[in-house]
């Protein structure tokens, strides 16, 4: 713009070094013409008046060279303006472009944190179906173990005067009343992996209060068994693991619930592990 200003501006000079050569021409034309063929006092009128011409063209191209100037000090800063304007949206632009990258990296976080929830899910509800066809097989064979203690405790009393034959039949109902005991104690572990995989179920759906609600459940159902255990013991040790990652699990879906699903797949091996200790 600025290189344009500068070749008119050459050109208008040149327009009125023409100009002015023109007038001066035709004054020296006008002086010497005159100048033979009239006085002096009409040569001196004329001087003036070629004098007045000269002034009146000089302001003329004076005043055109003065509008153009405005018009482009006028141009020039419209110029300007539109650069600014121009560097404005840009900077506009640059970070809209940031926030967008922004956003598409938490929806690709957000979308994969989901699909991994929904793996675990189908994982857990599989886990489920397991567990409640193996509780189901474990009913029937409890409800035959206390008939058959209820027949052993019966036979009790009729054979007191064969000592021999009581302390026999003790030992085998001591054995069976493990084994009961021991069948108690799998079958309420498998209740508390059940509890476990409904809290897993709970907090994929995003409800905390539902999964610390199974999670009481589940150190309700481990005092239970606890209480059938020895005191000492190879099985007392998985089951108090198994409080332990509880613990965890409790302290994580309080604090942080949305990550607590690998501290509830601690738990349900724990108590995985204390079902294939038992005898």
């Amino acid at each position: 713009m600025r290189t344009i200003a500068r070749v008119l501006w050459k050109i208008v000079l040149l327009l009125v070094t023409v100009a002015l050569g023109v007038v001066v021409g035709t004054a020296l034309y006008v002086i010497i013409w005159f100048g033979v063929l009239t006085p002096v006092h009409s040569t001196e009128q004329g001087l003036a008046d070629l004098q007045t011409t000269i002034t009146r063209e000089r302001d003329a191209v004076t005043a055109e060279l003065a509008a153009r100037d405005q018009r482009l000090s006028r141009v020039q800063d419209e110029l300007n303006e539109t650069n600014s304007r121009l560097s404005t949206v840009e900077q506009a632009a640059g970070q809209h472009d940031s926030q967008l990258a922004d956003f598409s990296t938490r929806l690709d976080a957000r979308e994969e944190a989901i699909t991994t929830l929904s793996d675990q899910l189908a994982a857990q509800v599989e886990a489920l179906t397991s567990l409640s066809g193996e509780l189901g097989k474990l009913t029937p064979r409890a409800a035959a173990f206390e008939q058959d203690l209820t027949r052993q405790q019966d036979a009790i009393a009729t054979i007191e005067d064969n000592q021999a034959t009581i302390q026999a039949e003790q030992s085998a109902q001591r054995a069976q009343l493990e084994a009961l005991a021991a069948l108690r104690e799998t079958i309420l572990l498998l209740q508390a992996q059940n509890q476990v995989t409904q809290a897993q179920l709970a907090l994929v759906q995003r409800n905390a209060g539902v999964a610390e609600a199974h999670l009481e459940r589940v150190g309700a159902t481990l005092d239970r068994v606890s209480a059938l255990l020895p005191g000492e013991g190879d099985r007392t040790a998985p089951v108090a693991a198994a409080r332990e990652r509880l613990q965890a699990a409790q302290e994580r879906v309080q604090s942080d619930p949305f990550t607590a699903g690998e501290e509830l797949q601690l738990l349900w091996q724990a108590l995985d592990e204390s079902v294939q200790v038992q005898p």
